[in-house]
């Protein structure tokens, strides 16, 4: 099985699962990514306070130096109101390996059914369809001040 590549965003050089230093010996860093779980409240009134810890994601690991055994503690996440995002490469494959925590535009819609409120939904709706419209009426100046460009210099 092949070793997982990232990109890193702070060296700009690809790498391997495995290696998760850069050259200068700070963490790589790659894009964001944003995980999801379904443990949503059925009551819609406790999504806002909902909580779940994965402990020991990533195993605690011990680590020689000097001579001296070190003990690295585990890493563990918390996803608060069913999200978690992270630019670590470690925990995005540690969480991608997860059964039960989903990403994607999929996993996102799914999210927003489960976790919104109706009130909630229809407040997103409004903002969208509002920023539509600010984006579509700017276009519409933007190409109304090319034309009354156009026309004075042909005049």
């Amino acid at each position: 099985m092949a070793l997982a590549k990232f990109h890193c965003l702070t060296c700009e050089k690809e790498f391997e699962a495995g290696n998760w230093k850069c050259g200068s010996g700070e963490d790589h860093v790659v894009a964001e990514k944003t995980y999801y779980v379904r443990d949503a409240p059925t009551d819609k009134r406790d999504c806002k306070h909902a909580r779940l810890q994965m402990l020991n994601l990533i195993p605690e690991s011990k680590v020689i130096l000097g001579g001296e055994t070190h003990i690295v503690p585990g890493t563990h996440v918390e996803f608060i109101r069913g999200q978690y995002a992270t630019c670590n490469p470690q925990l995005q494959m540690a969480l991608d390996k997860r059964k039960g925590v989903f990403w994607g535009k999929e996993a996102e819609a799914q999210w927003k059914e489960d976790y919104l409120s109706d009130d909630e939904k229809v407040r997103m709706r409004d903002i969208n369809q509002k920023a539509l419209i600010a984006r579509l009426e700017n276009e519409r100046n933007s190409l109304l001040q090319q034309v009354q460009d156009k026309a004075r210099k042909s005049a």
